[in-house]
């Protein structure tokens, strides 16, 4: 019901927005289990979804609920998201605002695109902080074998989860066109 039904109560874009972050990045706790959060705004009297939240279970961080791969649907399967996806009108405002952002969103992880240039600006600042934790297993692991280590660590976790993300970006769009 457009006039008494649930946009009443909530904001539709800002729960559109959020969708596709949380399903993009088939985020464990984006199900309502944790770290989702809401806002009240008087203006329109409406809740609207945010602030983002949580996303150290995100982009293939996680092997429970298939979230290591970039096959299937996390958010849209699961609880009262179901039932949103029987309402028409979201499902095309849902495809309408993914094909109007896919652009933007795919040009953030192209290659030297916004992500490889923050992640290059960070990567030393990073590095030292594992070193230092690293060092701490002295005893153990041998300095040389430790930055080795850290370098590999680097490296694994920069392609896995920017190359999950793209290829979950590839997929959702054109996974969208099916909702």
């Amino acid at each position: 019901d457009e006039t008494n039904g649930w946009r009443k109560y909530f904001d539709e874009e800002s729960f559109i927005d959020w969708y596709i972050v949380q399903e993009i990045s088939k985020n464990v706790d984006g199900i309502w289990r944790h770290s989702v959060y809401m806002y009240f705004n008087p203006t329109d009297g409406k809740l609207h979804m945010g602030p983002l939240w949580d996303f150290d279970l995100t982009l293939g961080n996680c092997k429970s609920a298939g979230c290591d791969s970039t096959n299937g649907w996390r958010i849209k399967s699961s609880g009262y998201h179901k039932r949103l996806f029987e309402d028409s009108n979201f499902v095309a405002k849902l495809k309408k605002r993914w094909n109007d952002k896919y652009n933007e969103v795919a040009a953030l992880f192209a290659d030297n695109g916004k992500v490889d240039l923050l992640t290059s600006s960070i990567f030393a600042s990073i590095r030292s902080d594992f070193l230092v934790i690293m060092t701490s297993c002295a005893i153990i692991i041998p300095l040389n074998s430790r930055k080795r280590i850290v370098n590999f660590v680097f490296i694994v976790l920069k392609f896995k989860g920017l190359s999950f993300c793209f290829k979950s970006i590839k997929k959702r769009a054109l996974s969208f066109a099916s909702i």
